[in-house]
């Protein structure tokens, strides 16, 4: 597979993983805001399943998209992008092991052990939950600063991954589409420019 191949399937990721993660956001069930000693039965329902493993799946294509983000613009987003790359990538990295634990094991303790999310302590399991993606996109902050100064990708873009990268830190339904729109706009522009010469390789056919 060659570079752009790689750099157009990492734009795809990128894409899919912003529309999953809205589809995630519609799905989540309010009842677990509202409620969250309804988490054992929560965790039962078709719509938490499915909310689950969306979230799991574009969680592991974010990753794969935010390689791709960063190295088409790698140099134009200098020190603060080397810095934004690592922290978003362990960050997500590490949500992506708290959203296979919300696909797998939490439905699993609703069915054997539903005692166990109803306990004083799963409170803080049901706290976490609504929040968590609101620090996963807080730790993108950086990287979106850094994208946004590099001006690479479309400027209204990377804006929308600023700012979404704020609001999601709202404990309130919903606050997280911004940043799923701006990944999922980030990887169809990346897709696009793929196709085209990137600004390093521009620069070096006008010195040449």
């Amino acid at each position: 597979m060659s570079p752009s191949q790689l750099t157009r399937a990492s734009g795809w990721a990128a894409a899919l993983a912003g529309a999953f993660f809205i589809i995630a956001e519609v799905l989540t069930p309010i009842r677990l805001v509202t409620n969250p000693d309804a988490l054992s039965r929560v965790a039962l329902t078709d719509r938490f399943v499915v909310q689950s493993m969306l979230t799991f799946l574009a969680a592991m294509l974010l990753l794969a998209g935010l390689v791709g983000l960063y190295a088409f613009q790698s140099r134009e987003a200098g020190r603060l992008g080397a810095i934004g790359f690592p922290v978003a990538f362990f960050v997500t990295a590490l949500m992506l092991g708290d959203f296979y634990a919300n696909t797998f094991v939490t439905p699993a303790l609703a069915i054997g052990v539903p005692n166990a999310l109803d306990v004083h302590n799963a409170g803080v399991l049901a706290f976490w939950l609504p929040l968590e993606f609101g620090f996963l996109a807080l730790a993108w902050f950086p990287f979106a600063v850094a994208t946004l100064r590099a001006g690479v990708y479309p400027r209204g873009s990377a804006w929308l991954l600023v700012v979404g990268a704020l609001v999601a830190l709202v404990p309130l339904p919903y606050v997280n589409v911004p940043f799923d729109a701006a990944v999922a706009w980030l990887g169809i522009a990346l897709m696009k420019r793929s196709a085209s010469p990137s600004p390093r390789q521009r620069l070096r056919r006008v010195r040449a």
